[in-house]
């Protein structure tokens, strides 16, 4: 059956981690909020916090390529999974943003949307083998591009 891995390294550096800072402060100014960052049980990055109550889940990806080099968003099902079960639970919408190297782009679940579910995962450089699981590619047609500079006049991803 395999080398099982009962407890996973983490794999998050302080470069990732930069990143990912580097992304949620700007969606903080864009959407006028503040985002938590929760810890590891929740599986996702931030609550978004807004008029001292949790409005929405968040999962910031960061990449080190422009938003053109491929068609979709390829993230793990477990981390699909667990924000959706959030946004079952409390009513709260689930969030995915990305940071690519040329803008911000973020996606707003909706159970409508066509999303594909394929084996694959991170096939290039594996650093283990919870490396390669079931994923989820979601299109990057879904969507949409942060807009800056607008205030709290930015809030599209709430609604």
């Amino acid at each position: 059956m395999g080398n099982l891995t009962l407890i996973r390294a983490a794999y998050e550096t302080e470069s990732s981690l930069s990143s990912e800072s580097r992304v949620a402060r700007r969606l903080e100014q864009a959407w006028g909020c503040s985002l938590k960052k929760l810890t590891v049980p929740y599986r996702v990055d931030f609550a978004l916090e807004k008029d001292d109550s949790i409005q929405a889940w968040l999962e910031v990806k960061c990449r080190n390529y422009p938003s053109t080099r491929y068609p979709t968003l390829m993230i793990s099902v477990l981390k699909w999974e667990t924000g959706i079960l959030h946004s079952r639970t409390t009513g709260l919408p689930f969030i995915i943003a990305i940071g690519f190297t040329d803008c911000i782009r973020f996606y707003r679940y909706s159970d409508k949307h066509k999303v594909t579910f394929k084996w694959g995962g991170r096939t290039r450089a594996t650093r283990d083998n919870s490396d390669i699981e079931p994923v989820v590619h979601i299109p990057l047609e879904l969507f949409r591009d942060l807009k800056e500079n607008q205030g709290n006049r930015n809030s599209t991803a709430l609604g």
